[in-house]
C-alpha cells in the first residue's frame, strides 16, 4: 500500500521543486578589465524605483505625470521612426523652446 502511494507523491514533490519560484541570483557587476575592448557602454539595472522613491525623485515623478504623456508619446515617436522619413511635424523655435524651459522651471519651483 505504501508503495503506490509514494510513487504518486514522489513526482508531485518534483513538480512543485520544478515549479517553484526561485530566488533571483544576481551576476555581479563586470570590471571594466573584464570588458571587451570593443565595448560602448555598459548598463547595470538594479530594477524599478518603488512608488514612493519615484514621488521623491522629481524626474521620475514628471515622467508620471500625466500633463507629460505627449511629450513621452513625442519622445517615442521620435525613437521609433526611422531617420530617413521626414518630419511631418516643424521644428520647435527658440521661442518654444524657452517657453517650455520656462514651464518645467515652474514646475520644479512647485515641487511638482
Amino acid at each position: 500500500m505504501k508503495t503506490p502511494k509514494l510513487r504518486m507523491v514522489l513526482p508531485i514533490a518534483a513538480l512543485l521543486y520544478v515549479a517553484a519560484a526561485n530566488p533571483a541570483r544576481a551576476q555581479a557587476p563586470l570590471e571594466p578589465a573584464q570588458m571587451s575592448p570593443r565595448t560602448l557602454f555598459y548598463v547595470i539595472w538594479h530594477g524599478v524605483a518603488g512608488t514612493e522613491a519615484r514621488k521623491a525623485n522629481s524626474l521620475l515623478a514628471l515622467w508620471d505625470d500625466a500633463d507629460f504623456a505627449p511629450v513621452r508619446s513625442a519622445l517615442a515617436t521620435g525613437m521609433l521612426n526611422s531617420s530617413a522619413e521626414k518630419p511631418t511635424q516643424a521644428k520647435l523655435t527658440p521661442e518654444q523652446v524657452q517657453e517650455f524651459a520656462g514651464l518645467l522651471e515652474i514646475r520644479s519651483r512647485l515641487g511638482m
